[in-house]
């Protein structure tokens, strides 16, 4: 019995775990991709060489 209820919450944990991981991905990939990540290294990099060489 106590066997057979460790193993079922040890599955239920790894599941949400990939659930969770799975849609964190697509969630980054759709929002950031094309804005997010890529404006904010943009940003960066022109703050970057303003500073250094201006």
């Amino acid at each position: 019995n106590d066997i057979k209820e460790i193993v079922s919450a040890d599955l239920t944990k790894a599941r949400s775990q990939q659930k969770r991981k799975y849609h964190s991905k697509r969630g980054t990939r759709r929002a950031g991709r094309s804005q997010g990540s890529k404006a904010k290294q943009d940003t960066r990099v022109k703050l970057d060489s303003s500073g250094v060489w201006e």
